[in-house]
């Protein structure tokens, strides 16, 4: 993108972007995403202290392929000065489209340190993190995820929204449940239009989009400038492409044939044990494997493989031969369960229900 990022990237039509998830939106995935329509992806989130205490673990996670620009680095830190400091490293070092703040993230032991959601309750310190990173950021573009507070919250999104603004934020992203919510609460898509109509940067809703019909209910309820979708990508990135087309009135473009979809996960599997390294992508390729495969004829015997395959050439086979026996349509009895698409929009990690007894790592 040519220009002003932010201006090109909200300027015709509503941006669809993927969320990031920790250990679970790697580079590979990332790279798949973009590949079939993704606006912006994000890095999974790194800590300021982790960075500034040049831990390989925050850096690891920060690091991003050339393919994925653009792309935004995720950050959160327990302070203004801390967060500032990280963020003018990593634009010097990284060079990333966006520096994007988590004041979302709910895990106890991150808000614990003051920072995600915690960031929430202390609207001052909120203000001050805002505007030290967009100034150590210089001329890269600084973007906010927040969430709901919640009813009886002394702070409400549509505060935190105009908070962010006035403090330099190019754009708001808002998930639609609260630090408390599980998964299996339907996000509030109110608290994403009580932002909107607060502030003039962009906002992004996100929550409970896994699919088209969706997206187009949560445009059409909340006038969002962008839709970030996270889970409902899981397995399915084509879904950016689909989601693109619809929201700006072109025909629904075709789901893959069963053939482009095996390539898809051939393409995944193959960038993830390059990017990761053999041993450590282990895990990351049983999990996308069991989400590109959840609904295709065979997965159950194919993750009983997988997850008990210890071996990345191992893995390698067990996908060519489930590859072959399902075109040659050995598993025509084999169908999946019939709630299986309830267990997925509910269940990040579903095979963990499915599969218990087979998980060892």
């Amino acid at each position: 993108m040519s220009g002003d990022l932010i201006n090109n990237l909200f300027a015709e039509r509503t941006a669809v972007m993927l969320a990031p998830m920790a250990r679970t939106t790697d580079s590979a995935f990332r790279r798949l995403c973009r590949r079939h329509g993704c606006d912006l992806v994000f890095t999974e989130m790194a800590t300021a202290e982790g960075i500034l205490e040049d831990s390989s673990t925050m850096y690891r996670l920060v690091t991003f392929h050339p393919d994925e620009r653009p792309v935004a680095i995720q950050l959160t830190g327990g302070s203004a000065t801390a967060t500032a400091h990280a963020v003018a490293r990593l634009v010097r070092s990284h060079r990333p489209s966006v520096i994007d703040i988590n004041a979302g993230c709910p895990v106890p032991n991150i808000c614990s340190r003051g920072c995600g959601a915690a960031l929430l309750s202390d609207p001052l310190k909120l203000s001050e993190t805002i505007g030290a990173v967009v100034k150590a950021a210089g001329n890269t573009p600084v973007s906010i995820k927040i969430r709901a507070t919640g009813q009886g919250a002394a702070v409400q999104p549509a505060q935190i929204g105009r908070i962010a603004e006035e403090s330099g934020a190019r754009f708001i992203t808002v998930h639609a449940r609260t630090r408390s919510d599980s998964y299996s609460t339907c996000a509030n898509w109110d608290y994403i239009a009580a932002v909107k109509q607060a502030v003039a940067i962009p906002v992004v809703g996100n929550g409970d989009v896994f699919c088209v019909e969706d997206a187009v209910k949560m445009k059409q309820r909340t006038n969002v400038d962008g839709i970030m979708i996270a889970r409902g990508a899981l397995g399915r990135p084509w879904l950016f492409n689909q989601c693109r087309a619809v929201l700006q009135g072109d025909p629904l473009p075709p789901a893959p044939t069963q053939q482009e979809h095996l390539e898809m996960i051939d393409d995944y599997v193959r960038e993830a044990f390059i990017w990761l390294g053999e041993v450590p992508a282990i895990n990351y390729v049983r999990k996308h494997v069991s989400w590109f495969t959840h609904n295709l004829n065979g997965s159950e015997r194919l993750r009983t493989a997988i997850f008990t395959a210890r071996d990345p050439q191992q893995i390698r086979d067990i996908l060519k031969s489930y590859a072959s026996d399902l075109i040659d349509g050995k598993f025509a009895d084999e169908l999946p369960r019939k709630d299986i698409e309830d267990i997925f929009r509910t269940k990040i990690s579903f095979w963990r229900e499915l599969d218990r007894d087979l998980i060892r790592g």
